[in-house]
């Protein structure tokens, strides 16, 4: 991304150096040419970065997801087989608390969003620079800016599924708690 960015402020460079308007006689038309070019040749390991990033954290999650499961379903088997004990239980408790916090930060779906924003990242990126190579003979300042503004939208909406992210699993752990003091004090009713 990096070298595109280098190749439209070169774009620029060369269009603010004519004189009048776009293209009259004083510009190097050869010279935009072999910028759009390079442009045109950056663009599919850009695109191919990106999507191999997405596929990376689909796997990562999903391998993620499988193994928290694995070991609620563990946590869980081995609470009940520890609850005749009451120091036991308490320690199997932790753990299938912390089991189940980790499984929701990791696997709530987090493996979903991950994948739609990056779709939603990918399908932005190629309509920008598609319009960034179409419109770049005739409004290089409009294009700059429009990059600018996809850009600021991207992060906004990054953080905004950051933030959703955090009020989940706040919600989760929230409730996590309620049930193990139900669980808790239905343990001491039993024994009562």
């Amino acid at each position: 991304m990096e070298m595109l960015q280098e190749y439209l402020s070169e774009i620029e460079e060369l269009l603010e150096q004519g004189k009048g308007g776009l293209f009259r006689n004083s510009v190097d038309k050869d010279a935009i040419m072999t910028v759009i070019e390079n442009i045109r040749l950056n663009l599919p390991d850009e695109i191919k970065q990106a999507q191999n990033i997405k596929d990376k954290v689909e796997d990562i999650l999903s391998n993620a997801k499988i193994k928290a499961e694995k070991i609620v379903e563990q946590a869980e088997i081995q609470a009940q087989a520890l609850t005749e004990e009451h120091e036991i239980y308490l320690r199997a408790s932790e753990h299938a608390t912390e089991t189940l916090e980790y499984a929701n930060r990791t696997a709530l779906d987090y493996n979903q969003q991950i994948a739609q924003h990056a779709d939603e990242i990918l399908i932005k990126a190629d309509k920008q620079v598609q319009r960034v190579i179409n419109g770049v003979t005739e409004q290089a300042e409009v294009t700059t800016a429009y990059i600018q503004e996809a850009a600021d939208t991207v992060i906004l909406r990054i953080q905004e599924a950051i933030d959703a992210l955090t009020a989940q699993t706040e919600a989760t752990t929230s409730y996590l708690e309620g049930l193990r003091t139900v669980i808790y004090e239905n343990r001491k009713d039993l024994r009562n």
